[in-house]
């Protein structure tokens, strides 16, 4: 197996401090619409060396055959039952994962949500049919094991490992993008939303004004919350600092009208 530009005692300790499953995201999540409920190709089309088992839900990443950047990942039903999905475009949330330590996984892939509704819809995937999806696929970086997760979606859906390259850089990235920030609310955890906020971890300002959202949409103890806005109202950052005045300004306000 030939090197790669990174060794593993280079991984960065924050990244390894930053490990969080996001199997779903949270609050304003976009309006999906309904597709057509027939989907996918017949199991008699499904390849013959790719693997699925008899009602069970299966995630086969054909690594041996990858197609350019990505690598061809079949989501097989052969349940009795259709599996309803969100998609954001054509893709169903799918994601390259890492395995920085046995056992432990990490997204290894940023995700970005689009502001255009159209983009979002529902498709269902009937019994005994099969959906190729492309996952993306590094050319460099750091050799590892690596999978793809099916994210955002009320079934659970893992691919079979394989070595591959991770783009450290990227997966980064992940650990505190939107859809970490969205799984971190809806597992009420705190300290990983005042963390972005206060920019000790993390360097996008982006993320840290959709971190000071969280913090005010949610229902975190209202102390620890002005805290966090007041220490942010003087941030270097200008954005985040007018964002966490008018933040500090519109909870005064609420608090003086009793609302």
């Amino acid at each position: 197996m030939r090197p790669g530009r990174f060794s593993l005692p280079q991984i960065p300790a924050l990244l390894l401090a930053l490990i969080i499953q996001a199997p779903s995201t949270t609050a304003a999540e976009p309006e999906y619409i309904w597709n057509e409920p027939g989907w996918g190709k017949p199991l008699a089309e499904l390849p013959a060396h790719v693997p699925s088992q008899a009602g069970r839900l299966t995630l086969f990443a054909d690594f041996d055959n990858p197609h350019e950047e990505h690598v061809r990942v079949y989501l097989i039903n052969r349940t009795t039952e259709p599996v309803s999905m969100k998609l954001q475009g054509s893709n169903p949330f799918l994601k390259l994962e890492y395995e920085p330590l046995p056992g432990v996984w990490v997204r290894a892939q940023p995700h970005y949500f689009s502001s255009c509704g159209t983009i979002y819809d529902f498709k269902s995937l009937p019994p005994d049919r099969f959906k190729v999806f492309y996952g993306k696929r590094f050319n460099q970086g750091l050799w590892g094991t690596v999978r793809y997760r099916i994210y955002n979606q009320e079934f659970a859906a893992v691919s079979n490992a394989e070595k591959g390259l991770v783009d450290l850089q990227e997966t980064g990235i992940a650990a505190t993008d939107q859809m970490a920030l969205r799984a971190a609310f809806q597992g009420r955890d705190f300290s990983f939303i005042r963390k972005v906020a206060l920019g000790e971890i993390g360097i996008s300002a982006s993320n840290r004004l959709k971190a000071l959202r969280c913090l005010v949409r949610s229902d975190f103890d209202s102390l620890a919350m002005n805290e966090v806005l007041e220490i942010t109202a003087t941030d270097a950052d200008e954005h985040v600092s007018g964002y966490s005045r008018r933040l500090l300004n519109n909870r005064k306000k609420r608090a003086e009208s009793g609302e």
